[in-house]
């Protein structure tokens, strides 16, 4: 028997800037999508609350890296619109997500 391929991806952890609304909001999200994740053929499921987003992305592929964890760090940090940005170390989806 052998092991299931790792499904590596990362925490993100964003918080928009309290004074925003939500137009602003719903154009950060597009941005992320179409400038960051589309283009690195990263994904990631919705998990907004307001204006603090925290979410699992990972590669279409199955293996996110350390060079797509540190674009998604240099991407938040570049937006005005983004008051604290986390990025969480790889890890194993497959050994966290149910079965």
């Amino acid at each position: 028997m052998t092991a299931p391929c790792p499904i590596f991806g990362c925490v993100v952890e964003l918080q928009l800037r309290r004074d925003l609304d939500g137009a602003d909001g719903d154009r950060v999200g597009k941005a992320f999508t179409h400038e960051l994740l589309e283009g690195r053929g990263l994904v990631c499921g919705p998990a907004y609350h307001g204006a603090r987003w925290s979410f699992v992305v990972q590669s279409e592929a199955g293996q996110a890296t350390e060079m797509d964890r540190e674009a998604i760090l240099a991407w938040a940090r570049g937006r005005a619109e983004i008051g604290k940005a986390e990025v969480g170390p790889l890890i194993d989806r497959a050994r966290i997500v149910p079965g």
